[in-house]
């Protein structure tokens, strides 16, 4: 349990684009995505879940991103809401896991990261897919850009 790991989560109406990185220096992603079936507490339970397979049940030292959509004029809005009422179904459950000590949650500016995401899926020609695959691709890409921005403020202030 001696590793830090970062999970940055993009959370959507349909979908919860996911990427999972535990190394900061050089943060190539694992990236995934959850369909939203029910509740805050549910999506909160499946990313988890998620987690855990993707770590293969390995507990360590994680900060889980969340992207917060305020607004251009750093206005929270409704989808802000969401967000935050998210973080905290996911507090709880990772209290039931008694995981409080080791796991974090942040909250992080996230404008742009969607008009991000289309245009690189829109300059890259091995990006080429249509419908619910190219939707899964703008949501695991938007986490990215989330975890990215997040590393690279971490970094930041540790030189």
């Amino acid at each position: 349990m001696n590793k830090n790991s970062y999970l940055g989560i993009d959370l959507g109406t349909k979908r919860v684009g996911l990427a999972y990185s535990n190394n900061p220096v050089l943060p190539v992603p694992s990236l995934g995505t959850i369909n939203v079936r029910g509740s805050l507490t549910q999506t909160s339970k499946e990313v988890l879940e998620w987690l855990n397979k993707e770590t293969q049940n390995q507990i360590q030292r994680t900060t889980f991103i969340v992207g917060n959509p305020i607004n251009l004029e750093g206005q929270e809005t409704k989808r802000s809401e969401i967000s935050k009422s998210f973080c905290q179904k996911l507090q709880i459950e990772i209290e039931a896991r008694g995981l409080k000590d080791i796991w974090d949650i942040i909250l992080w500016d996230e404008r742009l990261t969607s008009v991000e995401s289309e245009q690189m899926i829109n300059h890259r020609e091995d990006f080429r897919i249509k419908g619910e695959d190219r939707k899964r691709m703008k949501d695991q890409l938007s986490a990215s850009i989330i975890l990215e921005s997040y590393l690279r403020s971490i970094k930041q202030v540790s030189n």
